[in-house]
């Protein structure tokens, strides 16, 4: 039971990540389609992630109320493939006001895996969590790193004629909506049952509030370098918009794919603090390099660490609660944290790129990036290393 319970959780992951990296590519397809301001494009990117934000603290109580993660990660999914369907038609008519609300559709669907995933494999699991959320992370890395590529494969050989973006959506949602439907059947996660109240105990507070401010801050730079390395490297490396910015893309993320298991088993063996802050120096430090002297190398390096944080902060964040609050407080790292600061960050660079470039405004949040990892040696350890 425990294993078909890694794999429905893992193949959803698989898609969830991938659905992600779509959202970028589409972006970059209406910069050059519709001819929008890189602005813009920054607040599409923070309409997506501020929604996925705004939405996790709800769908982390759901869990910790309803206590079947695995059928609201189904309905993540699910709305995955509704918004990518949608999507597609918004974006083939140019509706600017229907692509916003297709984007924060999304953003609400995204907000459901990871908070969702974490309570289901840390409470089954136990202390061989990090090690098996890193597998399920590996499998989310090769959804992310394979989406590029395949999305553009898609777009090349589907266009008919004109760019269009329409029967690539309509296909990826679609397979979405498949990989739903096994969710929706009998629960096999079977959580702890509450003990009180599912609420946070007061001296709890300020460790899970730090590690929400870190997170926030580092994915400030790693979640909107992410949303703009698409538009980077087509107008600033004039890479084509094609199968090659595709295979790029992959490269970017692949790392990942092995980053995730290592690091996952690693914070099972040296600590959850001191791994969660050498992935964040290592992402930050590795972007850093490439944006100074670009190649490759450095991009596969820094999604190494950027595309593995997954099993590193909710394992941490696992070892500091009890199981009854698990959900909600999962939800506050990661929704407030990661999807909070990716929500400003886009922004924030879609503005800096006006006034000094987009490679300047991606150096500033990197530095940004860097700096958020002072504070982790501040954080307490918890209970179990």
């Amino acid at each position: 039971m425990n294993r078909k319970t890694f794999w429905l959780v893992s193949i959803s992951h698989f898609v969830n990540d991938g659905n992600g990296v779509v959202l970028p590519i589409v972006y970059t397809f209406l910069l050059s389609s519709l001819g929008i301001s890189t602005l813009l494009v920054g607040f599409l990117g923070g309409t997506y992630w501020a929604v996925s934000a705004l939405s996790a603290p709800l769908v982390g109580r759901l869990t910790d109320l309803y206590r079947k993660p695995n059928r609201l990660i189904g309905l993540g999914i699910l709305l995955w493939g509704l918004s990518l369907m949608i999507l597609s038609v918004a974006v083939e008519s140019g509706s600017l006001v229907a692509i916003f609300i297709c984007v924060a559709l999304a953003g609400f669907s995204s907000a459901f895996y990871h908070p969702l995933g974490a309570v289901s494999l840390t409470q089954i699991f136990k202390n061989r969590a990090g090690s098996v959320m890193g597998l399920n992370g590996a499998l989310g890395s090769i959804g992310r790193a394979l989406y590029p590529t395949l999305t553009m494969f898609l777009f090349t050989n589907l266009a008919l004629g004109q760019p269009s973006m329409l029967p690539t959506l309509l296909i990826l949602g679609g397979f979405s909506i498949l990989a739903a439907m096994p969710l929706f059947g009998r629960e096999t996660a079977k959580l702890a049952p509450m003990e009180g109240k599912t609420v946070l105990a007061a001296k709890i507070w300020p460790t899970i509030i730090l590690i929400t401010l870190i997170s926030f801050l580092w994915n400030m730079f790693a979640m909107s370098t992410a949303q703009f390395l698409p538009t980077l490297l087509v107008d600033v490396y004039h890479v084509t918009f094609s199968v090659d910015l595709g295979l790029i893309l992959t490269s970017s993320m692949v790392g990942a794919v092995l980053g995730q298991p290592i690091l996952g088993f690693l914070s099972d063996r040296l600590g959850r603090r001191f791994i969660f802050g050498f992935a964040g120096f290592g992402g930050a430090f590795f972007f850093l390099l490439f944006l100074l002297w670009p190649s490759v190398i450095w991009l596969i390096l820094a999604g190494f660490f950027i595309y593995s944080m997954f099993p590193v902060v909710l394992t941490l964040v696992g070892d500091m609660v009890p199981p009854h609050a698990a959900g909600f407080a999962n939800a506050l790292v990661w929704g407030i944290g990661t999807s909070g600061g990716a929500a400003v960050g886009p922004v924030l660079i879609g503005f800096l790129a006006g006034i000094v470039g987009l490679s300047q405004a991606m150096l500033i949040l990197t530095c940004l990036g860097l700096t958020s990892v002072l504070a982790v040696p501040f954080i307490r350890k918890p209970k179990v290393q």
